[in-house]
């Protein structure tokens, strides 16, 4: 399971840690981002979305940004319970 995995990788509960290691990753997935051919962003290989419709990769990028806020918030929230 791909959260199981990130959980072994990144055991940190500290708030400070986990956004170092978040920025870390982002910056290393943007790098990579910068190598991706303008006319491949739109490209539908014929993948399926997880919310339906072609899983370009944009559209997969857009979806990775929404997880990242969203982790980023739930790491300044606190912990749950």
């Amino acid at each position: 399971m791909v959260n199981a995995g990130v959980f072994r990788r990144f055991p940190s509960q500290d708030a400070g840690a986990l956004l170092s290691e978040m920025a870390a990753t982002m910056r290393a997935l943007v790098s990579y981002l910068t190598t991706v051919p303008d006319a491949e962003w739109d490209a539908d290989t014929g993948i399926v979305h997880y919310r339906s419709g072609a899983a370009t990769p944009a559209r997969c990028v857009d979806s990775l940004i929404r997880d990242y806020r969203r982790h980023r918030d739930e790491i300044f929230a606190g912990p749950v319970g």
